[in-house]
């Protein structure tokens, strides 16, 4: 059975932003409208939304479309590939799937949020060397989130499932 959440609107003072409760009790987190993708260059019909926690990815993050992945993705990407080459390309940790940091998204025609990934973790396979090296890229897309939406909303690394 899925959590039950409500949603309501509050303003911030780069714009307006979704508040999301789950149940009844004070746990909330705020989530960005499929709207407000657009501020960051992702136009929300090029997702591939999931309701599990891996996350929505862009339709073209695996094959060659014609419309290129979102300069924030690969900057952010890019970023995290650089990180973990610096720290010396190691393989370390348990072999995981699905590392990315992600962003709580209401889509278009849902009722309920669910994450979008924004970038990426390098291809390797263990989750500490992933984890160790995510901090630029982490940085990078927050800071971006920052000047677009205030400091409300903020990216965060999900580590992913053991394969």
């Amino acid at each position: 059975m899925l959590p039950q959440f409500y949603a309501t609107l509050f303003k911030t003072n780069k714009g307006e932003s979704m508040k999301v409760f789950k149940y009844d009790d004070n746990w909330s987190v705020p989530v960005l409208e499929w709207k407000d993708l657009e501020k960051l260059g992702i136009n929300s019909d090029d997702v591939e939304w999931t309701k599990y926690s891996m996350g929505g990815t862009h339709k073209n993050r695996y094959s060659r479309g014609e419309r290129p992945v979102p300069s924030i993705m690969s900057q952010a990407d890019q970023i995290w590939e650089e990180e973990w080459r610096a720290q010396g390309s190691m393989d370390q940790g348990t072999c995981t799937c699905g590392n990315a940091i992600q962003v709580n998204v209401i889509p278009k025609r849902h009722k309920y949020p669910t994450k979008l990934n924004l970038a990426h973790a390098p291809r390797v396979q263990g989750n500490v060397a992933k984890a160790a090296s995510r901090h630029g890229a982490l940085n990078f897309i927050n800071n971006k989130l920052k000047e677009l939406f205030g400091d409300q909303i903020q990216a965060s690394y999900y580590d992913g499932w053991m394969d």
